[in-house]
């Protein structure tokens, strides 16, 4: 059983000529009409009910959203303080839970813990004791580096912390790279999307919802974009440099979340509250669009206004872009069959993580 949330699932089948791969999602795309005929207040009442992850971020976006369209909801500081904190909280939970549990190793439920506590008590009032306090926990026990190195450090710089045993982090992803190997960044990969684009996208989108539509996928001049940390940091030169050596796309993006992981600490640190991290448009009188830069990718809420009710509600959630049928996974997977059989189940679940879907996923593999 999924249970309303849906699912994410993915078929290789060796047998098949056609579609040797498939990636479907089962995600309940008419959910966000559940927020129509309400008052704003009713309908911002509903968004934690309904999105059990990045909640913070869905309520920030619908917040913005709504504002945009000229209603009386609004966001301050605490909202896109929690909303920080949030996307901090899922990549400590994605470094020190999951993936030590992909790779057979003890997760880091202790560290974890006293990571997420702090970060409960910062989302509410920050205080430069319990942000030394997480700094320095994330910095000693997790990177096992000072988190300045990361600012300038290069693709020579990461090969010696891998090979450190500081830290929770450089293991695992020592260990990830030895499974994955230095295939490369080839030709096959999704185009990133990138900040320019995220205006363009949201008018593009907003044409089609405007009809009514609910995408089933999401696409920008009729192909799907990658979004993630890795988009965020595209162009560090960190990345650049794994790019060029033939890191696995896998490794980048979990590089690429250390990297959005220390900005957002950044954020924390400095009293920004990260105005690069969200936005809002007011596409029309009544019609406003709010986007959040999200641990898992952009996500977008669209709200349309008609006598102080929300005539129409879409969400475009970052999902729906890196699980298209033939987006950033698909194409992950493209030389599946190369993969030794007895590796391929991880192999997979280390594509699908680095992806990192907000609903569960399932995987049937048919060797032929």
């Amino acid at each position: 059983m999924t249970g309303i949330e849906g699912a994410i699932t993915v078929c290789l089948n060796g047998a098949s000529v056609s579609s040797p791969i498939s990636v479907h999602s089962s995600r309940p795309l008419q959910a966000c009409k559940l927020m129509e005929g309400q008052t704003p207040e009713q309908a911002l009442s509903r968004v934690p009910l309904l999105f059990a992850l990045c909640g913070k971020a869905q309520e920030l976006a619908a917040r913005l959203a709504m504002d945009a369209a000229g209603t009386v909801i609004s966001s301050d500081d605490s909202n896109r303080r929690a909303m920080l904190s949030e996307a901090l909280h899922e990549y400590l939970w994605r470094f020190l839970i999951d993936l030590p549990k992909l790779l057979q190793q003890t997760p880091s439920l202790k560290l974890f813990s006293a990571c997420r506590q702090i970060l409960g008590e910062l989302s509410e009032q920050p205080q430069k004791e319990q942000l030394d306090q997480l700094l320095a926990l994330i910095g000693d026990q997790v990177l096992g580096t000072d988190l300045t190195q990361w600012q300038g450090m290069t693709a020579s710089d990461l090969e010696r912390w891998l090979d450190s045993n500081d830290g929770e982090l450089p293991p695992m992803l020592k260990i990830m790279d030895g499974l994955l190997g230095r295939s490369g960044y080839g030709d096959e990969a999704v185009e990133l999307m990138q900040d320019k684009q995220i205006i363009q996208i949201a008018d593009s989108l907003a044409l089609e919802w405007r009809n009514g539509t609910i995408l089933e996928r999401q696409e920008w001049c009729q192909r799907p974009l990658e979004t993630g940390a890795f988009s965020y940091h595209q162009n560090h030169r960190l990345l650049q440099g794994m790019k060029a050596t033939g890191v696995n796309p896998v490794v980048i993006r979990m590089v690429a979340r250390i990297l959005d992981l220390i900005e957002l600490l950044d954020l924390m640190r400095g009293n920004d509250v990260g105005e690069d991290r969200f936005g809002s448009l007011q596409l029309a009188e009544a019609e406003g669009l709010g986007w959040v830069k999200t641990a898992r990718g952009l996500l977008m809420h669209h709200v349309m206004m008609e006598d102080g009710k929300v005539r129409q509600y879409r969400i475009a959630a970052p999902t729906e872009w890196n699980f298209h049928p033939t987006g950033a996974l698909y194409r992950s997977l493209h030389n599946w069959t190369k993969i030794e059989p007895q590796q391929l189940p991880l192999w997979v679940d280390l594509q699908v993580l680095s992806l990192d879907p907000c609903v569960q996923y399932k995987v049937d593999i048919n060797h032929a």
